[in-house]
């Protein structure tokens, strides 16, 4: 028996050995089983978290550009954005009705991509004091624009000659020369060639000599911008004016307040001494516009919140005191057009397409096709030309509301969001 008792007790601790081990073994893989999943959801938590941040840098990207193009400022067709040593692409890219603007962040190998549509808004985009065509942009002793400049061609300063926002000069002669950019630390230059400009933002060209910083050469050579207003509005504004009757001959206006619009003129318009034109329509005059002395223009409070146009195939002239005011809303103008392309064509005798004395007020001043010439101490609110040339002391203090300039009829501008999506 005592034998028997010795096997008993041996098979018993051999039993129990075996469970505690299945028990072990049974507890380790109940464990293990919990750990890979705890694991696993700790790095996806991680990940989330990385991920949202990965969002978060696209979203700022897209939001600086499109703050940017609402506002008129320059953009590249890739940005790139940091934060935290990270970074986020932004590419923009236009098509026939708008633009795809997209943000690709790269978060520590996690991407996220925000995109959105812009479509182009109501009003005219006016996005610088100065917008210049390929003629090209000159500027005389102590001129300046408060606000930024534009050109397809060179943009050459004289002494004392400054632009208190940013510069860029584009095409086949890309050159910037003789000029003060910016105030404070803030305005670019960004040219091909910028040579004896003092620079208080960046300098973005690739070759210059004479400037108070080297060239920053990170950036390649803006592109060319299109003009504001296209031959369709135009041909708008036009059918407007007819629309509202036609006048055959020269109209005169002096003494009196006397009101026009919408019309045609079929020859010239005339302003004399003091007198002062209310628009109330379009204005259309086939001829020249002369502003004497003295004389000026303004908006019927009809306009409301919307800007006027009067739209000339000749040359216009402003004589020294001419005004302009607008209906009475904020940042409401009137825009005088021509489609001449004075001095160029021989019937001008070397006069420009619109010819500045000396003005003042709420005037914006188009001439795509040819030169406007600003006389000691003119002005204006805005002004488009091929060509255009400050003599001293002139000064173009642009309105930041002519970035969405609306009109009664006719042209649309500006941006609008269309959709805003992550992708």
């Amino acid at each position: 028996m005592k034998n028997f008792s010795n096997r008993q007790g041996k098979q018993r601790g051999q039993a129990m050995m075996i469970a505690t081990i299945f028990f072990l073994i049974i507890s380790l893989t109940i464990i293990f089983g919990l750990a890979v999943p705890v694991s696993k959801q700790k790095h996806m938590v991680a990940n989330l978290v990385e991920s949202r941040r990965g969002y978060f840098l696209s979203e700022a990207g897209l939001e600086d550009v499109v703050y940017r193009l609402k506002n008129g400022m320059t953009v590249d067709s890739t940005e790139t954005l940091a934060l935290n040593n990270q970074s986020t692409i932004i590419t923009t890219v236009s098509n026939g009705t708008g633009k795809t603007v997209t943000s690709l962040a790269d978060w520590n190998g996690l991407n996220r991509r925000v995109e959105t549509k812009l479509k182009v808004g109501v009003g005219v985009a006016f996005g610088y004091g100065i917008q210049v065509g390929n003629g090209g942009f000159t500027m005389a002793n102590n001129s300046g624009i408060i606000g930024s400049v534009s050109s397809n061609g060179p943009i050459v300063g004289s002494n004392g000659s400054y632009v208190t926002g940013s510069v860029r000069s584009t095409g086949a002669v890309s050159t910037i020369s003789g000029v003060t950019v910016g105030t404070g630390t803030s305005g670019d230059a960004w040219a091909h060639t910028v040579n004896n400009s003092t620079v208080r933002g960046n300098l973005f060209c690739q070759t210059g000599s004479g400037n108070n910083k080297a060239c920053n050469t990170s950036k390649a050579d803006p592109t060319p911008d299109t003009y504001p207003v296209t031959d369709t509005d135009v041909a708008v504004w036009k059918a407007e004016a007819t629309a509202g009757g036609i006048f055959v001959g020269d109209k005169t206006v002096s003494g009196s307040t006397t009101s026009l619009g919408p019309i045609k003129i079929d020859g010239d318009l005339n302003l004399q001494g003091n007198a002062t034109l209310t628009i109330t329509g379009t204005i259309w005059v086939t001829g020249k516009i002369t502003l004497g002395n003295g004389a000026g223009a303004k908006l019927s409070s009809s306009y409301s919140s919307n800007s006027g146009v009067v739209v000339a195939d000749g040359i216009i002239f402003l004589a020294p005191n001419a005004h302009f005011t607008g209906s009475g809303s904020a940042s409401t103008s009137i825009m005088l057009l021509t489609t001449s392309d004075c001095p160029e064509s021989s019937s001008c005798n070397g006069s420009p397409a619109i010819n500045i004395e000396n003005n003042a007020g709420a005037v914006i001043l188009n001439a795509q096709n040819g030169t406007i010439s600003f006389a000691n101490g003119s002005g204006a609110k805005e002004a488009v030309g091929k060509t255009i040339a400050l003599s001293p002391n002139a000064v173009i203090t642009y309105d930041t509301g002519l970035i969405d300039t609306s009109f009664s009829n006719g042209p649309t501008g500006g941006w609008d969001i269309e959709s805003w999506k992550e992708k």
